[in-house]
């Protein structure tokens, strides 16, 4: 089968770089000077004082270091071939972990030293790579198994399933600061929702989300889980600290994605802030557009 999405002219606006408060009022421009073909795809480095971000030029989804506290930009990648913006800093914060590929048997984790000129080298195929607090675990999407969640332990190369068979579509791993518990996106209820799993022995699913959700990711405390219901950012009380206890899930705030590609439907991503206060996410600068570019994807299921 086939993949075929719309490339408009949106990627070409000028967008930038903000944090929000929890009201989504801008609290903070981290870029004064917006910038085009960047993809609303923040992840936040462990030191809190930079972030990764995608830009999609020419067909290519490259991937950046922004520095927060002046906002210039240094390269990563360069022409990488894929379409998925998702990136992931490691625990050390020395690398940047993304995506490369454009079909599922070609699709692969990568990661590139964000410091120095070494050469990206290939960790396993997959996509929407987290590691684990402590570093010995990532977990990712297989796109050759229904798109199931896999963990790779780099330390002795095991790779072992996380979720069951029932469950289809997942996606968007995100681990507890404390390392035990893994919250994800599943479509086991027939919709794409966001779920909670004990780890590392994947029991004691949770549903988190009520009405769709997308995208969770943990307060630096892990007393709070966000993640996207539609346009609205979630936040819902958790308490991993003995037997996990879940909330009810309230609004934060709302907001319109920024205009961008989306193939498969992808949703902005966000990133919370060290005090768990402020998300960085990606701002439109600019109004409407009207150019679009049909793009064919082949061999893609």
């Amino acid at each position: 089968g086939a993949l075929v999405y719309l490339l408009g002219d949106d990627d070409r606006r000028p967008k930038r770089l903000v944090w929000l408060d929890r009201d989504g009022e801008i609290d903070e421009v981290v870029q004064s000077e917006p910038l085009p073909f960047q993809l609303p795809s923040p992840c936040l480095a462990p030191d809190g004082r930079r972030a990764g971000i995608a830009t999609r030029e020419d067909g290519k989804t490259d991937f950046w270091i922004v520095d927060l506290e002046t906002g210039a930009r240094s390269r990563v990648t360069t022409g990488n071939d894929s379409f998925l913006w998702f990136c992931a800093f490691s625990p050390d914060g020395r690398d940047l972990l993304y995506s490369t590929g454009t079909v599922p048997t070609e699709i692969a984790v990568m990661a590139t030293p964000v410091g120095g000129s070494d050469v990206a080298r290939e960790l396993f195929r997959g996509s929407e790579p987290a590691y684990s607090p402590d570093g010995t675990a990532i977990a990712y999407v297989d796109r050759l198994e229904e798109w199931n969640l896999r963990v790779r332990y780099p330390g002795d190369d095991r790779d072992d399933p996380f979720t069951g068979a029932d469950e289809t579509r997942e996606g968007a791993p995100a681990f507890s600061p404390d390392g035990r518990y893994l919250a994800y996106v599943s479509a086991v209820s027939g919709r794409e929702e966001v779920h909670v799993r004990s780890f590392p022995d994947g029991g004691d699913r949770r549903r988190v989300s009520l009405d769709g959700g997308a995208i969770p990711r943990w307060s630096p405390r892990g007393d709070e889980l966000f993640y996207l219901q539609g346009d609205d950012l979630m936040v819902v009380a958790v308490d991993t600290g003995g037997t996990l206890t879940i909330g009810q899930p309230r609004r934060l705030f709302t907001r319109s994605p920024v205009r961008a590609d989306r193939p498969m439907d992808l949703q902005d991503g966000y990133a919370v802030s060290p005090d768990g206060r402020r998300f960085l996410v990606l701002e439109d600068v600019s109004g409407d557009s009207t150019t679009v570019e049909l793009v064919l994807v082949e061999n893609w299921f």
